[in-house]
């Protein structure tokens, strides 16, 4: 039997840091993964595939309303190396990654 793991749909937002010692705003990028219709395992599957993918300092923001996506997803990354903050919105849980 072969098992169907779904493409990640990364969105990326540009956000603009305050201006260097030149007058630039730095541009940085912030991944989002939009999970909320994912449930755990695949939850976690996703969000390991999409973290893995960042380098040190690159942050993701994923979007979570499954319970057991909650709970499984922040314990996996903080155990590996990752810092994760948590925002509730709406019935949502927006947690804010950054590969340490």
């Amino acid at each position: 039997m072969e098992s169907y793991i779904p493409k990640l749909h990364l969105k990326v937002v540009y956000v603009y840091n305050a201006e260097d010692n030149n007058g630039q705003r730095e541009r940085m990028e912030i991944q989002s993964l939009d999970l909320r219709e994912q449930r755990c395992p695949m939850a976690l599957l996703l969000a390991k595939r999409a973290c893995a993918a960042l380098e040190q300092g690159q942050r993701i923001v994923l979007y979570v309303t499954d319970a057991g996506a909650l709970r499984d997803i922040p314990r996996y990354l903080l155990q590996h190396g990752y810092l994760v903050e948590h925002q509730h919105s709406e019935g949502t849980t927006v947690l804010n990654v950054t590969k340490l």
